[in-house]
């Protein structure tokens, strides 16, 4: 009898140390598992704080601002700026503009061999009044009724006395022409010009048309 109840007394000891194994390692395992929950959330908010916080970057003036305006407005508020310098920076071309003036000197008729005036074509010019001048050139119309002669004709300086350079020009036979000179320079100041004729065979030449042409810019 006593052996029987030494030997239950054994038995519950043994399971008693087995039970107390079993929840010694569950205890273990429980708090081991408390603390690498605890670990992972503190882990996740460490993470979400340095997501939150936008880092100041000291090679840009503005980027301690860029918490208050998202990426998109700061690219917009950059384009709008560089448009406005360009806009201010683009220089403005002027384009001067040539204007044209006619100066008629009249009609009229000549029949002598040598260069005469056609005195219904006495006109005074002065250029100044016509500003910065660009050029100036002397047409005329002619017509002979019988076609059969060289005809000159030229402007000439009235109160100088002397021909203008590179106005003197010719029709070789024909009924009619109309020439028209190269650049020609009037003399400064107000002088008086007329137009001057002379024929090959001292025919009747007739003066239809006479004029300047003068552009300024």
């Amino acid at each position: 009898m006593i052996q029987d109840r030494i030997r239950i007394f054994e038995i519950s000891l043994l399971k008693a140390g087995i039970l107390l194994f079993f929840l010694f390692l569950f205890g273990n395992i429980l708090i081991l598992d408390i603390l690498f929950i605890q670990n992972l959330k503190a882990k996740a908010i460490v993470s979400s704080l340095e997501t939150e916080k936008i880092p100041s970057d000291e090679s840009n003036p503005g980027s301690e601002n860029q918490g208050l305006c998202p990426a998109s407005c700061i690219s917009e508020i950059r384009q709008a700026s560089l448009s406005s310098e360009q806009r201010v920076s683009t220089p403005t071309t002027v384009t001067s503009q040539v204007k044209e003036s006619l100066i008629t000197l009249g009609t009229g008729t000549n029949a002598s061999t040598d260069y005469e005036n056609v005195l219904t074509t006495q006109v005074y010019i002065d250029p100044s009044k016509y500003g910065n001048i660009k050029s100036v050139k002397f047409e005329v119309s002619i017509a002979v009724p019988t076609a059969n002669q060289f005809v000159y004709v030229r402007l000439f300086n009235v109160t100088d006395n002397n021909p203008v350079w590179n106005s003197e020009m010719y029709m070789s036979g024909g009924p009619s022409s109309y020439l028209v000179s190269g650049p020609i320079t009037l003399t400064s100041g107000n002088k008086l010009y007329v137009v001057q004729i002379k024929s090959q065979l001292k025919a009747l030449t007739n003066l239809n048309q006479a004029r300047l042409r003068i552009k300024t810019y």
